[in-house]
């Protein structure tokens, strides 16, 4: 056996080793639940789990199009190139391993930092502002009746708030770019070379941001395609709900999702679940059962998680191939 064909072997029990990270614990659960699913329904679940990164694709290419030219194709990879780093590195390196990607497309890093910080206050944004809707309109109809929950929903928008704000504010602000600046400059004169690629990606931020703000029509097109990426993503409950026949309606399903997503961000762990666990069981719990709760969120996450970090992994590896292929 060549060295080569020992890689390609090395490469396929690291993806196994991966995959058991991912799903062991759950392994026997997500069986069952599988199991109870009708194929058909099954495939529609992933199918409309798949439309949320499709979407976000969207987004970046969007993004990036007008001046650093990415293709729609590009654009989907950035999306998946995400998901399998959310789920590998629990978040910190989904950046990291997107912007290694667009600087071997030839794209400048902080230039890719300015539009990822962008994208990232108008997904947060949409998020909000569907919850807002949703809780408008639930406000309007009287049900669901959400004023149990109206402290945790006031605290989790004016949270994503604030941190739209100050990320904007610190990539435009002179003031805080340059405490920024100067707190750099401390680094120890062993981190030179760092210290002024920091220096210098900091004044591309401003600068990428800036020219981003400008361009209000891609803006307005970001928005859109993240509120229907949003959408889509609360169809899965309400689908999930009526397929098993759980008491709560197609609305109440949606307004509850989207809620979740919108608060989620702003909350800690709570008595050992996570924040999106602790929104679905406040939410979802007093109309379902926290019994069943656990079921829908399982199917959720079958998804909405593990189906596409499967196709994550072939995204990564054909990433890997084809940059490895470039080189050559």
């Amino acid at each position: 056996m060549n060295l080569k064909n020992i890689f390609k072997v090395l490469r396929v029990v690291f993806l196994c080793a991966v995959i058991y990270y991912v799903f062991g614990r759950n392994l026997d659960t997500i069986k069952s639940a599988l199991l109870t699913l009708p194929a058909g329904f099954a495939v529609l679940l992933l199918c409309l789990g798949m439309v949320y990164y499709l979407l976000e694709g969207l987004t970046n290419y969007l993004a990036f199009r007008k001046r650093n030219r990415i293709s729609p194709k590009q654009g989907f990879a950035l999306s998946m190139l995400g998901m399998f780093a959310n789920v590998t590195t629990a978040g910190v390196g989904a950046v990291p391993l997107q912007t290694f990607y667009l600087s071997k497309q030839g794209i400048d890093l902080g230039n890719a930092a300015g539009t990822f910080l962008y994208n990232y206050v108008l997904h947060k944004l949409s998020a909000i502002l569907l919850a807002a809707f949703f809780t408008v309109c639930a406000f309007f109809l009287g049900r669901p009746d959400l004023s149990p929950f109206y402290a945790y929903i006031l605290y989790g928008f004016a949270v994503g708030l604030l941190i739209c704000a100050l990320m904007i504010a610190a990539a435009l602000s002179n003031r805080l770019n340059g405490l920024a600046g100067k707190l750099i400059q401390k680094l120890p004169d062993h981190f030179k070379k760092q210290r002024e690629a920091l220096l210098q990606n900091l004044s591309l931020l401003q600068e990428e941001v800036g020219q981003e703000l400008k361009d209000t029509k891609t803006g307005v097109l970001i928005l859109i395609t993240d509120l229907l990426k949003f959408l889509s993503l609360c169809l899965l409950p309400a689908v999930i709900c009526s397929k098993l026949g759980y008491p709560v309606t197609t609305f109440e399903a949606m307004a509850f999702l989207a809620l979740t997503l919108a608060i989620s961000g702003s909350l800690p762990n709570v008595s050992g679940m996570g924040p999106i666990e602790f929104a679905f069981m406040l939410f979802y719990g007093p109309l379902i059962g926290n019994d069943n709760v656990a079921g829908l969120l399982l199917v959720y996450r079958l998804a909405n998680y593990f189906f596409p970090f499967l196709i994550s992994l072939v995204i990564v590896l054909f990433v890997r191939k084809k940059g490895s292929g470039s080189e050559q």
